[in-house]
């Protein structure tokens, strides 16, 4: 059973506020999705040094139960900021929120659930 983690909802977090506070939305996912990666690597044992695809990032999440919609939405958002350099729209912008809010509330209730 994968745990969630605080470092990891914290996250989530931090990118809300960030798009809210108006931020650069492609440097938001980028970071955002690094760094989940990178949560999720050190909490799960996992060398820092190996490399996921993002799809490969994306099944190992959904396999612990992330819900798949959202991580999809949110990687294919990292996907076009980091392999095509699109710039984002605001139709980019209501997608990046609603993903990663619903992340957040997988989160929450996970969590809720391991207590």
């Amino acid at each position: 059973q994968w745990k969630v983690s605080t470092a990891l909802q914290h996250q989530v977090e931090s990118a809300l506020q960030e798009v809210s506070d108006g931020g650069d939305l492609r440097n938001i996912i980028m970071r955002c999705y690094q760094q989940m990666m990178n949560i999720v690597k050190v909490e799960n044992g996992i060398e820092m040094n190996e490399v996921f695809t993002p799809r490969e990032f994306e099944r190992l999440l959904e396999a612990r139960g992330v819900p798949a919609e959202p991580i999809h939405s949110l990687t294919s958002l990292f996907e076009r900021v980091r392999y095509g350099g699109k710039l984002t729209s605001e139709a980019d912008e209501r997608e990046a929120v609603a993903c990663l809010t619903s992340i957040r509330a997988a989160c929450q209730v996970m969590k809720g659930i391991r207590s």
